[in-house]
């Protein structure tokens, strides 16, 4: 189990409190994590104090949450290898901090050892391992310390448990109510079998037996509105005309006109003859549109 020796403040560290201590703002932006090994003599406080970086950095993870007493901060950051191709051994702990809004200062603060190391294994793409953080930091103005989020944080264990049980509990209600609805289907329309993906676009019709079917909903096709052909088209049809029509099921809809006689034709997708209407026209026709009140129609 990964034990953590005390934190030990940088030199960067020691002039950031300066600065906050001068009110200068400052924002905590990120928690590495590496696998440098440290020799009796650079593990002391002297030594670390003047590091500037970890020795062998491995990951890096964004400041979750801050929780401040007095002027102590306590952050956590949740490590993960849910990124990680290539395990390794968790040995050191670097924070880092900036004046706000000023890149260019950001520093290693504060470095921290582990006392009992942990092998950090690489992600099998199952079982994702989490450790939860938390860096206890001491300022000397706590009210003009900020979290900065441009390294991504991650989601404290705790939150994500809490989020999972809210989402759960919507998709049990979410389940009773989809319970409910088939329920009322089946009262209204038995017998009505349970869609498949071959029902997509399709609509429930009631058949000659009364009973609920899926059946294709065609919306503009000539299919669904053969009988009022020519009430329905703005085509010019002059004299002679033959126009071939094709809708996005394949139907055919094809029209002549000779005389004063227009004969529509409906052919399915397989050129099979569906309906056929002609229309005697007794005076005028204005782009497809009959427009005598005396037009007489003879379906066959």
């Amino acid at each position: 189990m990964l034990v953590i020796k005390p934190a030990v403040t940088t030199n960067e560290g020691i002039n950031l409190q300066i600065l906050n201590m001068r009110s200068e703002p400052v924002e905590f932006t990120k928690l590495e994590v590496g696998c440098g090994q440290y020799s009796d003599d650079e593990a002391t406080e002297e030594a670390l104090q003047k590091r500037t970086s970890l020795k062998a950095k491995k990951q890096q993870f964004g400041i979750s949450h801050v929780t401040v007493t007095g002027n102590t901060l306590i952050l956590s950051s949740l490590i993960t290898n849910a990124d990680l191709d290539e395990g390794y051994t968790i040995r050191e702990f670097g924070l880092y901090a900036r004046v706000k809004d000023q890149p260019e200062t950001e520093r290693m603060v504060s470095i921290s050892l582990a006392d009992v190391e942990d092998d950090f294994p690489a992600y099998d793409g199952m079982s994702e391992s989490k450790i939860l953080m938390r860096y206890q930091f001491a300022v000397s103005n706590a009210r003009i310390v900020y979290l900065s989020y441009e390294h991504g944080p991650v989601a404290l264990a705790e939150e994500v448990d809490a989020k999972i049980q809210l989402l759960e509990g919507r998709i049990s209600e979410l389940q009773k109510n989809l319970k409910t609805v088939s329920q009322v289907l089946d009262n209204l329309l038995p017998g009505l079998e349970a869609p498949t993906e071959t029902d997509a676009g399709k609509i429930i019709k009631i058949d000659a037996d009364g009973q609920a079917v899926w059946a294709e909903d065609y919306g503009s096709s000539w299919k669904a509105r053969y009988p009022e052909f020519l009430c329905d088209q703005d085509a010019d049809i002059s004299d002679k005309a033959h126009i071939v029509e094709t809708d996005g099921y394949g139907y055919v809809k094809t029209t002549d006109r000779d005389g004063n006689t227009i004969t529509e034709t409906l052919c399915d997708s397989g050129g099979v003859q569906i309906a056929q209407k002609k229309t005697v026209i007794g005076s005028k026709l204005i782009t497809g549109r009959l427009v005598d009140d005396e037009a007489q129609e003879q379906k066959e």
